[in-house]
């Protein structure tokens, strides 16, 4: 998201050097550069790595690293902030040490932020982008369809629900990987019946 928005910012800012040399201001942009500037911007599209290949379990264990943290004297360092970057989902996790100097970095767990970065990783930035269409901008009619479903009883299982069936895939391991309790086939039902009520996605017509 970031990063479309500063493209967005730098479009509507952008001081234009036209052909005669004159500079055209940013204030007051013509409709035809606003238009290619607006056409210019592109969502990300999903992040190719080996990675993503690799069972959830495997990759939840990618993340699951215990280090030991020891001051200018080679003394446990305890109550030091142990910071990790998790590559390839562009994500930080932050821990303390312990008070024998000992962190344990487990990755995302209670971490609602992570699974942004992930489900933008690997399924591409326009997963998220649909997401606050469909359940802010009420675009199409996932928003009813989530709230009205038999299958979904909490919050966590709507959200993940509502990702699954714009990713086309079962999310549920992610939100457990996360720290919440989301079942498959909680999810698999949900997706089976939103197909089966019609569901219709941000940008489809009726």
């Amino acid at each position: 998201m970031q990063r479309v928005a500063a493209a967005v910012l730098a479009a509507f800012l952008l001081v234009a050097v036209l052909d005669d040399g004159r500079r055209a201001s940013a204030e007051q942009p013509r409709a035809g550069q606003k238009a290619r500037a607006q056409a210019e911007v592109k969502l990300a599209p999903p992040l190719k790595h080996w990675v993503f290949d690799l069972p959830p379990d495997r990759q939840a264990r990618l993340v699951s690293v215990r280090v030991w943290v020891q001051d200018e004297r080679g003394q446990p360092a305890p109550n030091a902030l142990v910071m990790g970057y998790c590559e390839p989902w562009d994500y930080m996790s932050q821990v303390q040490s312990d008070a024998g100097g000992q962190a344990l970095i487990r990755g995302p767990v209670g971490d609602w932020t992570f699974i942004f970065h992930y489900i933008h990783a690997r399924y591409g930035q326009a997963v998220n982008r649909d997401y606050l269409h469909a359940l802010h901008g009420s675009q199409g009619n996932l928003e009813k369809l989530v709230l009205s479903c038999p299958h979904l009883e909490t919050a966590h299982d709507m959200v993940c629900a509502a990702y699954s069936c714009l990713a086309t895939d079962n999310l549920a391991w992610l939100f457990r990987w996360s720290g919440f309790p989301v079942a498959d086939p909680t999810i698999t039902k949900a997706m089976k019946w939103f197909k089966e009520q019609g569901v219709r996605l941000p940008g489809e017509k009726e």
